[in-house]
């Protein structure tokens, strides 16, 4: 976000873990105790939504389009449609002939459970969206196939997977080696990869398991992770050897990017 041919601002629909927020799904409050907002310019919308949250009317910032429409940016990276905000922005993009960057995450394998006529609805709908934008990124197989079924050009997927911050993570887990009581933890890699080479990548890695997203529960994943507790904890076994962990890489792009719909 740092990087000086970046010109990057980034708008924040409402502070969760910015602060200490409630977390309905695991039932706990969630804080994190890394800064998240160094580094970068940025700005929290206001927010109209009387009950802030990820649903889609949870996220109502109509400031995003004066936002966009003031700075007059390169491009307006967008994560998902699922609020009225994201919405806005996209019409707010299109209108101005903003080039609009799509991210998103949704597996097509969840789309078997829906009706046929939601789903009709929206290959109408995204259909559209996908022909308008500059670029739709995937983060996997499964995520590409679901830009396919709903009408995405080929010539604009673009593979664009999770960023993470591979030195900090390399050296916590370098703290964690040499600590006698967290050395034995068993590691179980949870991700929305789901081709064979990356889980076999985990795995040389050390990992006990490999976990896709969209086929697991929050629930399956806590019961594993007491299983597997449980296990080292009555000594009957102990993870993998680590290969040696690869160095990391970067990357940069060029222009003034303003990502909307952030939360």
């Amino acid at each position: 976000a740092a990087h000086p041919d970046i010109d990057l601002t980034v708008y924040f629909c409402w502070d969760f873990g910015a602060k200490k927020t409630y977390d309905k799904q695991f039932g706990v409050n969630v804080e994190w105790d890394i800064p998240l907002l160094d580094g970068y310019r940025h700005k929290f919308l206001k927010n109209l939504s009387p009950k802030p949250s990820s649903e889609f009317f949870g996220e109502i910032n109509p400031g995003i389009v004066r936002e966009l429409v003031k700075n007059k940016y390169d491009a307006v990276l967008m994560y998902g449609w699922n609020s009225p905000t994201s919405w806005l922005a996209y019409i707010t993009a299109f209108i101005l002939k903003t080039p609009v960057l799509i991210h998103s995450e949704n597996p097509f394998n969840q789309e078997a459970a829906k009706s046929k006529l939601k789903i009709f609805i929206k290959k109408i709908i995204l259909g559209f969206i996908f022909r308008q934008a500059a670029a739709l990124l995937y983060i996997g197989k499964e995520n590409r196939t679901f830009y396919e079924q709903y009408g995405a050009p080929a010539e604009k997927l673009v593979f664009f997977p999770y960023a993470v911050d591979n030195e900090r993570l390399i050296g916590r887990s370098e703290e964690i080696k040499k600590n006698p009581d967290t050395k034995n933890a068993a590691v179980i890699a949870v991700t929305n990869l789901s081709q064979t080479a990356d889980m076999e990548t985990a795995k040389t890695l050390g990992a006990e398991e490999f976990m896709t997203k969209a086929d697991i529960s929050i629930h399956t994943l806590a019961k594993k992770v007491k299983e597997y507790s449980d296990k080292i904890r009555a000594g009957e076994t102990a993870p993998k050897p680590a290969a040696e962990t690869p160095k990391p890489e970067s990357g940069a792009a060029c222009g003034r990017w303003a990502p909307a719909g952030s939360t």
